[in-house]
């Protein structure tokens, strides 16, 4: 056998062993990495695609609810009143309705959150001027009014709008007696008020104050008078605040 043969053989014999060994090392793919959890939705684990990566809007989702006090409710008017030339009077579809109670519709109608208002055992006086000096004796007493209206669920509420006029730089009392009625922790509170020309004075430090536990967010306020054609303010105010906590529904 002359060299030349010899040296054909060798390369051979090598290169059958390199055949063997790739295919002991050769790994085993399973026949499926998807997940079942992935499998369900189509992806296959692994990077996020671009439209997965764009954040949901709104953080935090949760049942709304909306507790105003308001006029309305709480008086017993007569039929005659005249809503036109009150300032914190308006007609809705034929119904007398409070400015603050107006702004919670609103809410109401974008967010499709629970509506609740607050109402008291005691009616207030329905003359406005009779009302003032009313509104402005019950914080020199510190009253907390009794309730007639109740709320039998409050711990399914995750998110609550809370309305209220600014009566003397402050909360109407019974308020104060809405808060203190209900346990507030982990709730996000969102208040909204009607004025004449206060804003919120300091309203949200007390609220701050009344619910230590709660997360309080960025409110909304509009002058009494302008309150029924606040709507797209009210509307500009809630699309911001979704991008925080989830309070508008996804389908609208």
């Amino acid at each position: 056998m002359g060299r030349r043969t010899v040296a054909i053989l060798v390369v051979g014999i090598l290169l059958l062993c390199c055949t063997a060994c790739g295919s002991r090392n050769t790994v085993q793919v399973p026949p499926s990495s998807v997940s079942e959890e992935a499998a369900d939705d189509g992806r296959a684990d692994g990077p996020l695609q671009p439209d997965d990566e764009k954040p949901e809007e709104g953080a935090d989702s949760g049942r709304v609810l909306i507790a105003y006090f308001s006029r309305v409710g709480n008086t017993d008017f007569p039929e005659d009143v005249d809503a036109v030339s009150s300032a914190s009077l308006n007609v809705q579809n034929g119904e007398l309705a409070g400015n603050t109670e107006v702004v919670a519709q609103m809410i109401g109608q974008e967010t499709q959150g629970d509506l609740f208002r607050i109402e008291t055992e005691k009616r207030y006086p329905a003359e406005y001027d009779e009302l003032v000096d009313y509104g402005r004796n019950e914080p020199e007493e510190d009253a907390r009014p009794a309730l007639s209206s109740h709320i039998d669920d409050m711990e399914s509420y995750d998110i609550v709008f809370l309305g209220y006029p600014n009566w003397w730089f402050d909360m109407p009392m019974a308020v104060y007696s809405f808060l203190e009625e209900y346990d507030f922790s982990g709730k996000t509170v969102i208040p909204f008020c009607t004025h004449g020309g206060s804003r919120f004075s300091d309203t949200i430090a007390a609220l701050e104050t009344a619910l230590p536990e709660a997360e309080i967010l960025e409110g909304f306020e509009v002058y009494g008078e302008d309150a029924a054609a606040a709507q797209d303010e009210v509307l500009a105010w809630l699309e911001e605040l979704n991008r925080t906590v989830s309070i508008l529904p996804q389908d609208r």
